[in-house]
């Protein structure tokens, strides 16, 4: 009896001093319940007409039939109008501070005339804060994360990251940076977005927020940490994010959020760099080749299998330094504060890529992975110590090819 008592003790201690608990569950049988359906003029002067509800599910562009939630753009008429028909999904509840858990198995990306994301903004732009989790355009390689402020954010090089610090200052109308640039991170592989995220089955996004920073982690669906889909998952146990903002007055320049899901046609953004990456060799504008290419947007759908937010009662301190890149030997049933990292780029992938530069595995049991090596050499996987097998590349290839026969040429969504 003792012994029972000290271990809630523990567990309730444990608790108080700032495990994440679960606080909402957004599963495909009650997402469309609990998101909304943006139908209003794209905020980003996109060629998109976004669709109501009724409207969507109608045309077949959001689904959540198949124990997934499926969201598309038309593919199959040319487009008139507004432009392209689409779908941009917006919470109803608003968060602020917590843990953002998404566990996607495809995106839109990497398409000529795409603006797919994932991210959160406050009710008054800027002033309420952006953060982009998931974005990219036209046939980019790797996801970009940022965050967009009004003047005052700036972040600084922690070193706690395993992605690329591009841009520092936060502000949309920074002096030194481009308009709307933001501060951001590239993350370190191309399985972080488009064709290359697809081709592994996607993986896992999580996000971080809290008053002293804001991180995300990109896990490839091979190598996600056990407690992701626990009931109190602990980042302080995770590799380094791929991005990891720090130095800003966080709760000055972020207020409640919506956490959104869209795909955007052209706009400012996929527009003004439409002569990059040979997007402009199809058509002279972007919005031509949306408007008269609808079959170059079959793959342009979003597969989300849920989206988990977590919060605590108590304040959650980030953690000071992320497991480094430095393989552990432990003995069996060792635990251990670092989890795969992110597979590494094999060669340099310009856009368009004809194949994707991620360096697989084959499958094996893993307990402790280098994170990507600065050096172009491939890592060298420890010693497994705990059973776990991951799909390889080729499996998740076959598996995609037949929900693509199942699901799509049968007419699932059409």
């Amino acid at each position: 009896m003792r012994a029972t008592k000290l271990a809630l003790l523990a567990a309730l201690a444990k608790l108080s001093a700032g495990t994440y608990v679960l606080k909402d569950d957004y599963q495909p049988s009650n997402f469309f319940d609990d998101f909304e359906f943006f139908d209003g003029a794209d905020p980003s002067n996109g060629y998109v007409t976004y669709l109501d509800k009724a409207s969507a599910q109608k045309a077949g562009l959001a689904s959540n039939e198949n124990n997934y939630v499926y969201l598309a753009v038309e593919h199959e008429k040319k487009a008139s109008g507004r432009g392209r028909e689409s779908v941009r999904l917006e919470t109803k509840k608003t968060y602020k501070h917590g843990l953002i858990v998404a566990d996607i198995s495809h995106m839109p990306g990497g398409i000529c005339g795409t603006w797919p994301a994932f991210w959160a903004t406050g009710a008054k732009w800027p002033d309420d804060g952006e953060l982009d989790i998931i974005e990219g355009v036209n046939r980019q390689v790797k996801n970009v994360v940022a965050l967009h402020t009004t003047a005052g954010c700036k972040i600084v090089d922690n070193k706690q990251y395993s992605g690329e610090l591009v841009t520092k200052d936060c502000d949309v109308r920074s002096p030194t940076q481009p308009g709307n640039q933001g501060c951001l991170f590239r993350a370190p592989t191309s399985s972080s977005y488009g064709p290359a995220f697809n081709d592994v089955g996607g993986g896992v996004y999580a996000t971080e927020w809290t008053s002293n920073s804001i991180s995300v982690w990109y896990f490839p669906r091979y190598q996600i940490p056990s407690d992701i889909n626990s009931e109190h998952p602990d980042p302080s146990k995770w590799a380094r994010p791929i991005a990891h903002f720090t130095g800003c007055e966080f709760d000055k320049f972020f207020q409640e959020q919506r956490i959104i899901f869209n795909t955007a046609l052209c706009g400012d953004w996929a527009k003004n760099t439409w002569n990059e990456g040979g997007c402009s060799d199809k058509a002279r504008t972007c919005e031509d080749y949306v408007k008269n290419n609808p079959q170059a947007f079959v793959e342009a759908y979003w597969s989300i299998n849920y989206m988990k937010v977590f919060q605590s009662e108590q304040p959650t301190e980030p953690t000071a330094t992320y497991p480094d890149s430095s393989p552990t030997d432990l003995p069996t049933g060792t635990s251990t504060n670092s989890y795969p990292a992110y597979p590494t780029d094999a060669s340099t992938c310009t856009p368009p890529p004809t194949q994707s530069c991620v360096t697989y595995t084959t499958k094996t049991t893993i307990a402790v992975v280098l994170t990507a090596p600065e050096s172009d050499k491939e890592a060298t996987l420890p010693t497994p110590t705990e059973p776990a097998e991951y799909p390889t590349k080729d499996e998740y290839a076959t598996y995609k090819r037949r929900q693509h026969i199942n699901e799509h040429v049968a007419g699932a969504h059409h």
